[in-house]
């Protein structure tokens, strides 16, 4: 972690070693203005998207060509590097391995050098010939350095991802449906509180020619009006949180017009399902019966 100044701001970033192969290897690290490091570059920098332009600026406040100065302590020594920019990562929202996004890569050498390590190395990006020979890759590398390294192949990434993405998404269903079930309990209730306060209403409304159906007609329209205003009210705090929070995790979301009407739609087919029950109640009541009530 190293830190830096610009206009008056202060970045506290990671900093990675690579070579000019990284660039070939991580399908990720597109260069999206000016270029990649290279082979014969020293004091080369190429920033993360978020640097060279921050979530909160209007406009890039670093570019290609400018010059950053990095201190961080090493050693118990507080060190300085002055580098010059070469290239901005476009922007990807994450990466394997690093959030390039958010972070400064620089020659492996000079990093070696700057942060005095010699030839030791985080991690070391591979790529076999061919997806047959993967697995033969990763078992030569486990017999050859041992318990000394931890081997990580894309596919066996994916899968772990996979697996996260998995769990994360059975909590949210379990967590939705439980939502559903609260919802419609608590839609059921208030139509059944409704009913029961309307008594006289539905009463006058049947002696005066109402009949069962369209009692049955009335209640469901409110229920279909709750479930409109309730779901446009859920998709509209939705989409403004997932905002919030995609801004904070530096993921922007994507939000889709045709999600907020299955949003929309799915919460009036609740609300009218919930409300079924006091309609069916409310359009059977006797009217005379209704009339007598207080």
């Amino acid at each position: 972690m190293v830190s830096f100044n610009v206009r008056g701001r202060t970045f506290f970033v990671e900093v990675f070693g690579v070579t000019n192969e990284y660039f070939e290897l991580n399908k990720e690290a597109e260069v999206e203005h000016g270029r990649a490091l290279l082979r014969t570059d020293t004091n080369a920098v190429v920033i993360g998207a978020n640097i060279a332009q921050p979530l909160d600026e209007d406009e890039p406040i670093l570019g290609v060509g400018d010059r950053i100065k990095i201190i961080s302590k090493v050693n118990d020594a507080e060190k300085e590097l002055s580098l010059r920019v070469v290239g901005v990562y476009e922007r990807t929202g994450g990466s394997f391995g690093a959030d390039l996004d958010s972070s400064i890569g620089i020659p492996l050498r000079t990093a070696q050098q700057y942060f005095e390590v010699g030839g030791e190395f985080d991690y070391v990006m591979a790529q076999a010939d061919t997806l047959e020979v993967v697995d033969e890759v990763v078992d030569s590398i486990k017999v050859k350095l041992g318990e000394s390294v931890t081997v990580i192949s894309m596919e066996s990434a994916q899968e772990l991802v996979g697996q996260v993405l998995g769990t994360i998404e059975a909590v949210l269903g379990g967590i939705a449906a439980i939502s559903l079930i609260v919802a419609g309990v608590g839609i059921i209730n208030t139509m059944t509180v409704s009913v029961m306060e309307r008594t006289r209403e539905i009463g006058v409304l049947k002696a005066i020619g109402a009949k069962s159906r369209d009692v049955l007609f009335l209640f469901i329209s409110e229920a279909v009006v709750t479930g409109i205003v309730g779901g446009i009210i859920g998709t509209v705090f939705g989409v403004v949180l997932s905002q919030v929070i995609g801004d904070y995790i530096n993921m922007p979301p994507d939000p889709s017009f045709l999600l907020g009407v299955y949003v929309v739609v799915f919460a009036v087919v609740t609300s009218v399902i919930s409300g079924l029950y006091p309609a069916w109640r409310a359009s059977n009541l006797n009217p005379v019966e209704a009339l007598r009530s207080e």
